[in-house]
């Protein structure tokens, strides 16, 4: 069965130059035409032309090739030599698509704030662009060896659910808000690490134990907002959304977390929040600041997820709001290394 197309649609299929050649026959009791294109051609460009009208059009069959194109073909014909050429020249090649998944994923760790609408849905987008890429690339991975390592390094539980990197920060501060910048760091260190991040100012190792000493110290402990934290360091690695970033040369990262805020008659202001840094755990590589030991209510100890009580409210059809904390075993914080110099 070949395409169906209005007569009155006719004059604009033999002015179309780019229908050439193109077989028309006239069938059936009211005398439709039928129209076949050998090869076929792209329908979106045939009716943006004019060449095709919105209505009227019957297509027996349409094959895409899951890039945004959708070709007309009759199905005697579907095989045809010319249309499996004609098919391979419209579809992009794996250079393209893995380049356009790599500006994607570039894009969103470097601006969260403007892509994913919660927690979930960008840690899964940013885990599903990674092993999309690592796939183009022939990297063999076999289940969620990212979410796994996370998890052992002690950033991500419970280890079954989406979004398991920004519990842990919900839990340390649960009135903070969002923390969508934090999230994006994370995924960044595994990103670079992979090869599918690029970072410009990457730091030699005198400049970057200078700093690691100077944040030990407890030089940025207290009383730094964006603005004087840029005046006393270096330009960053990288910038993920109010998260600066710095990389040394042999891949240790150290994160400042600026958190921002509005006053009422004041207008935005900011201050750092916390620092994180390269270490065995990620509760040994984390400190409040001052400013942000007064946004929680847990001290610096990273808690553990009481998996009992969650596992029973989960059971039971309980869903946790935004804000509201999961279900943890409270422990005694330990104080931040900085606290006497507060």
């Amino acid at each position: 069965m070949n395409p169906v197309v209005r007569k009155g649609c006719l004059s604009n299929c033999r002015k179309a130059a780019h229908l050439k050649p193109v077989q028309m026959q006239k069938s059936g009791a009211k005398g439709s035409w039928a129209l076949s294109l050998h090869p076929p051609f792209c329908a979106r460009e045939l009716v943006n032309n004019g060449d095709l009208p919105q209505k009227g059009v019957r297509l027996p069959r349409r094959i895409s090739t899951r890039i945004g194109f959708s070709f007309l073909a009759d199905a005697d014909s579907a095989n045809h030599p010319q249309h499996q050429t004609h098919r391979r020249n419209f579809m992009r090649s794996s250079k393209k698509i893995r380049e356009l998944l790599l500006n994607r994923l570039n894009g969103i760790l470097k601006q969260p704030e403007m892509d994913a609408f919660c927690e979930s849905d960008l840690e899964l987008r940013l885990r599903e662009l990674i092993y999309d890429l690592c796939y183009i690339d022939r990297i063999e991975i076999e289940g969620d060896p990212i979410r796994e390592e996370l998890f052992a390094y002690g950033i991500y539980y419970p280890a079954n659910v989406i979004d398991g990197v920004s519990n842990v920060f919900k839990n340390i501060m649960p009135k903070a808000g969002k923390f969508k910048s934090e999230i994006c760091s994370v995924y960044a260190g595994k990103a670079h690490k992979i090869g599918y991040l690029d970072i410009k100012n990457i730091l030699n190792p005198n400049l970057f134990n200078e700093m690691t000493e100077r944040i030990m110290s407890g030089e940025f402990s207290k009383g730094y907002n964006k603005e004087k934290l840029l005046q006393k360091l270096p330009v960053p690695s990288f910038v993920t959304g109010t998260t600066l970033c710095y990389v040394s040369e042999e891949d240790a990262w150290i994160c400042f977390d600026i958190s921002r805020h509005y006053t009422k008659g004041k207008g935005y202001h900011n201050h750092l929040r916390s620092i994180r840094w390269t270490a065995e755990t990620f509760e040994e590589g984390f400190e409040l600041t001052k400013e942000g030991y007064e946004e929680t209510e847990r001290g610096v100890a990273c808690p553990k997820l009481d998996e009992n009580t969650f596992m029973e409210l989960w059971k039971d059809g309980k869903k946790w709001a935004v804000d509201e904390p999961l279900p943890v075993i409270y422990e005694e914080p330990r104080k931040s290394q900085w606290q006497h110099l507060w």
